[in-house]
Formats: structure tokens, sequence, C-alpha cells
């Protein structure tokens, strides 16, 4: 077997994976910032971040098969750069709100109105102290 495929693979679900991480670290901060309690993150979040579990799972899939066809030395270096760069690469708290926002705004999330009304007032309190946050940085 030749590993392109596999690291072609591996490319595909890390980036699947840095994404769901990047989906939960703002839902985490939404939560902070407004008060909420960490574990009403998990109703902020899309109904496909299901898929964080199969994909971190596919990930390890992918590092046996590089250990296998590559060499040890490929495996190791392809656990350890993503975990290396999560802290380097920049979150987009703004397309990952909006995203939020219209996934609490969805019928089909199953939230009553009054959850759904505080899971909003928590996107807004978020994305204000943002834009604060923001202005304070440029009057500097």
């Amino acid at each position: 077997m030749s590993p392109t495929p596999v690291w072609v693979a591996y490319g595909l679900v890390s980036a699947n994976d840095l994404f769901c991480y990047q989906l939960q670290r703002t839902a985490l901060m939404v939560c902070r910032v407004s008060g909420l309690a960490p574990e009403a993150r998990v109703l902020m979040l899309p109904n496909w971040y299901a898929t964080a579990t199969p994909t971190q799972i596919a990930k390890l899939i992918c590092a046996v098969l590089i250990f296998i066809s590559v060499s040890w030395w490929a495996t190791v270096l392809a656990l350890v750069v993503p975990v290396a760069a999560i802290p380097m690469l920049p979150v987009d708290h703004a397309a990952n709100v909006n995203r939020m926002r219209r996934h609490v705004q969805s019928s089909r999330t199953g939230l009553d109105l009054h959850e759904a009304g505080v899971l909003l007032n928590a996107l807004e309190k978020y994305e204000a102290a943002s834009r604060e946050a923001y202005q304070r940085r440029q009057a500097l």
C-alpha cells in the first residue's frame, strides 16, 4: 500500500479534529465570559460535532497505518506536530459564534425556548465582550 492515501486521510481527519477542537474552545470561552456552567457548551455545539470522537479514532488508525507503511518517526511526527501547532493557530471565534447561533436558533436542536434564550444571550454577551476588548486594544 502506498503511504500517500494514508497521509491524505490523516490530513483530512486531523483538519476535522482541529476544527472540532476550535469549536469546543470557542464554546468554552462563551461559557466563561457569560457566566454559564462549562457543561452548557455542549448545547451550543452543532449536531455534527458528534463526529469528533470517531474522527479521533480514525486519526489513531491512520497513525497506525503510517507506522506500518512509513516508519515510527513519521508516526511520532504526525502525532506531535498537530498538538504543538494548536496553540499557534488562530481561532476564528466570530465564525464559530455564528455557527453556534445558527445551531441554537434551529428548530432541530431540541432546546426549549428558555434554554435557547439563555444560550443566545450568552453568545451576545461574548460578542459584546469581544468588541469591547478589541476597542480597548485599539485605544492603546
